[in-house]
């Protein structure tokens, strides 16, 4: 079992290019992974954190037709007029492309404790 999450090691971490609004709706639906392992581990599953960093090169129109789309769910809560004022503040020059690193973190849980050391990646 892989249980995968964004950045479940603290939403501060992020580094997306997006406004400051949409960063707080991520944080607040953030998974605590400790306590998610916690609780495998209370029910007899070995487990163990992983990340992965991914770097990520986009071009700034098709990230700005992301954020419009709602494609994270955190920006579910904006309206539309909301979320096309945000996404025009953001400043991202003449860049043709936008460059960062996408941070996956994984907690993988297994009742097999002869799967250890497993590894993603």
């Amino acid at each position: 079992m892989i249980i995968n999450y964004f950045n479940l090691f603290g939403a501060e971490d992020e580094h997306y290019p997006w406004f400051k609004k949409a960063q707080t709706t991520f944080e607040l639906s953030c998974v605590d992974m400790r306590d998610v392992q916690q609780r495998l581990e209370k029910v007899g599953f070995f487990t163990k954190e992983q990340q992965i960093i991914v770097p990520v090169k986009i071009l700034t129109k098709e990230w700005s037709a992301l954020l419009k789309k709602r494609f994270w769910s955190n920006l579910s809560g904006f309206s539309d007029k909301e979320l096309n004022y945000e996404i025009s503040l953001l400043d991202f020059g003449k860049q043709k492309y936008l460059h960062f690193n996408d941070h996956l973190s994984l907690l993988i849980a297994s009742k097999d404790a002869c799967m250890w050391p497993l590894s993603i990646g």
